[in-house]
């Protein structure tokens, strides 16, 4: 399991790292480079020919600290629609032929035990303000019961629900074991930050709609239990070159990539992904990176919004050599500050909303400006002008409707968390009416596989498949804009630049 990372990812900025002396080294990395818990600072990355590589900073010993996802965000994407209203969906009685589920874990004739892996954010949480995950998502179980589309089958939903603080990835693991082994539950729904995937899905041979910002193509493989709504990571880069390639913005350009070899907080994948997926896929697309700047710094997430000292020397090296495009991986407020104080501004390419939505870039500098992001989230709607879609707005009435108040602001934290908790709500009671009365893993599985360009309140339209278990069937470009410190639109929703 990865680093976790998204929301909570970019909030870190970049975990507490331990400063050390930096050193250049030249002669690129091929197809090489460090693997986590390689020692010493300043090694250089072997490999002939390829891009000049910078390595600084102590290395860390491989383990990945747990942090976040995203919340949900915006809305008023291309092809949305009225997705989660009654109207959308046949009644929930409908379809329940057949022999009703004998002796499957957490499922009765009445009743179906969900558990919901609730995310804390520890020492961020005075920082930053996600709501309540647990009234968001009691308050869709009533606007469900309340339209039509729960029970199921004459069974309903019977929510367990187990918080874990995402910087600790034992937390994770102890709310796996108490889904299943007490709570004994049929499924296992996480918001973000969750950790524990293959202690679910492989282990305790239990259903999990995820996220999915930190699993990768071969967990997703390894498993037909594990289902996502945003791309595993390593496709979420191989996307990311691919859209890079085609934008235009790397023809002629030098290009620099920036990352941490052990995955800071979340905010940036492994390094062996971005080696393999982003500078190795640009390589093949036609667009060789110059120069690599990799980050040995470990992590620490006992204070995680120290900056990377490295960040200093990817900007001095950047500028030296007069790259053009930057990836600025190892994402944080400390690297833009560091590139305005040494007046160096290229065209950042980032993505996902780790990197790209105004709840995790709020404190950045002007040096920021025209900055492009790719996401498989809306984030960014409200200051495009973009109005909220039909289930975002249903979303935002069950909130209502359960005694909550008006919505938190919208694209704050706690909307983005609010948003997120009806979108596998929305995809899991449609796999459940598509599986009927005869409730098994492999009839959810099969209901799974109905859902099919479906628009949500946060996440891109999803569309799962024999073979695609995670639901993004699209994605956006982004800018920012110093005029409003905010991320726009810059284009509409499209299909995704890679497919497997």
């Amino acid at each position: 399991m990865l680093a976790v990372g998204v929301l909570v990812g970019g909030l870190l900025v970049a975990l507490t790292k331990t400063p050390t002396n930096s050193r250049v080294a030249t002669g690129g990395p091929g197809a090489g480079g460090l693997t986590a818990g390689q020692s010493g600072p300043g090694q250089a990355l072997p490999g002939s020919g390829g891009p000049s590589v910078t390595a600084s900073g102590p290395a860390g010993n491989g383990s990945a600290g747990a942090s976040g996802g995203a919340g949900p965000a915006g809305a008023g994407t291309a092809g949305s629609g009225g997705a989660g209203t009654p109207a959308a969906s046949a009644a929930a009685t409908d379809g329940c032929s057949g022999l009703s589920a004998s002796g499957q874990q957490g499922v009765t004739a009445k009743t179906i035990k969900i558990g919901f892996a609730l995310p804390n954010l520890g020492v961020l949480s005075a920082a930053v303000n996600i709501g309540n995950p647990q009234a968001d998502i009691d308050a869709a179980l009533k606007g469900m019961r309340k339209s039509g589309r729960l029970p199921v089958c004459g069974r309903d939903i019977v929510p367990v629900y187990q918080t874990f603080n995402v910087l600790d990835p034992s937390q994770s693991r102890a709310a796996c074991d108490t889904f299943a082994d007490q709570d004994q539950v049929f499924a296992v729904v996480s918001l973000f930050g969750f950790a524990a995937s293959q202690c679910v899905t492989q282990e305790k041979k239990v259903f999990l709609l995820d996220a999915g910002q930190t699993e990768t193509l071969s967990e997703m493989a390894s498993t037909p239990l594990l289902f996502t709504s945003d791309p595993p990571i390593d496709a979420q880069i191989l996307d990311f070159a691919y859209w890079a390639a085609s934008s235009g913005n790397l023809n002629g350009k030098t290009i620099g990539v920036y990352y941490n070899q052990n995955g800071p907080g979340g905010t940036a994948p492994p390094g062996a992904l971005i080696q393999q997926d982003l500078i190795n896929a640009l390589a093949k697309l036609g667009h060789p990176v110059k120069d690599v700047v990799v980050s040995t710094t470990a992590e620490n997430s006992s204070a995680p919004t120290a900056a990377d000292p490295t960040d200093t020397v990817a900007v001095e090296k950047f500028k030296a050599d007069g790259i053009q495009v930057v990836f600025p991986m190892e994402d944080s407020a400390n690297f833009f500050q560091q590139a305005q104080a040494q007046n160096y501004h290229a065209q950042w390419l980032v993505f996902s909303s780790a990197m790209a939505s105004d709840a995790t870039t709020n404190t950045y500098p002007n040096s920021l400006e025209g900055a492009l992001g790719l996401l498989w989230e809306q984030v960014g709607a409200a200051q495009s002008g973009i109005a909220p879609n039909a289930p975002t707005q249903l979303c935002e009435r069950w909130y209502t409707e359960a005694g909550n108040g008006s919505p938190p602001q919208r694209d704050s934290a706690a909307e983005l968390t609010l948003r997120e908790s009806c979108d596998p709500l929305d995809l899991l009671v449609r796999a459940l009416q598509a599986a009927g009365n005869n409730l098994t893993y492999s009839t959810l599985i099969s209901g799974m596989f109905t859902i099919s360009n479906v628009p949500q309140a946060y996440y891109a339209n999803q569309t799962f498949r024999s073979g695609k278990q995670w639901g993004a069937a699209q994605n956006v470009v982004e800018q920012w804009h110093s005029s409003c410190s905010c991320w726009k639109f810059a284009q509409p929703f499209t299909p995704l630049y890679w497919n497997p």
